[in-house]
């Protein structure tokens, strides 16, 4: 349990029982009032945003994940299947819970996964990939002669 005044973006929380991501914290004092933490949460279950706010002195409980490294090994349809490199377990994702690094899987590639509670909730990939380049538009030229007097 962290106090709530410890919040940052990026953090994971069990909230109502689900958990969350901070996606955004602002600490609050208006007036005479006691201060608050107004916060920007998404549900990483249902992938809904909400927000909260939670009293200064409020206790929060930080969620602790398990990271596991795996290795992607295909697509199936809309799901992609990755297998732990220890015990050869394979587990699927959706293209939608995959998100924005799904165009930089490579097949055979080793990722960091995420799981809280036995379920896979996040992926960690490599900091980078090598893609090559199969094509292009041909390039249009805007050169022009220019006569000086």
């Amino acid at each position: 349990m962290i106090n709530a005044t410890q919040l940052r973006a990026g953090m994971l929380i069990v909230h109502e029982g689900d958990l969350y991501r901070v996606t955004s914290k602002k600490h609050l004092t208006p007036g005479n009032k006691r201060g608050f933490i107004q916060t920007k949460l998404k549900n990483l279950r249902t992938g809904i945003g909400t927000e909260h706010k939670f009293r200064s002195e409020d206790r929060v409980e930080q969620a602790t994940l398990e990271t596991r490294t795996m290795q992607y090994l295909y697509a199936d349809g809309d799901l992609r299947i990755f297998m732990d490199t220890e015990n050869y377990e394979q587990i699927s994702l959706s293209s939608e819970e995959l998100g924005d690094v799904l165009p930089y899987l490579l097949p055979n590639q080793i990722v960091e996964i995420e799981f809280f509670d036995a379920r896979p909730i996040g992926i960690s990939p490599p900091s980078s990939v090598e893609l090559e380049v199969t094509g292009t538009e041909p390039t249009v030229s805007l050169r022009r002669r220019v006569a000086w007097a």
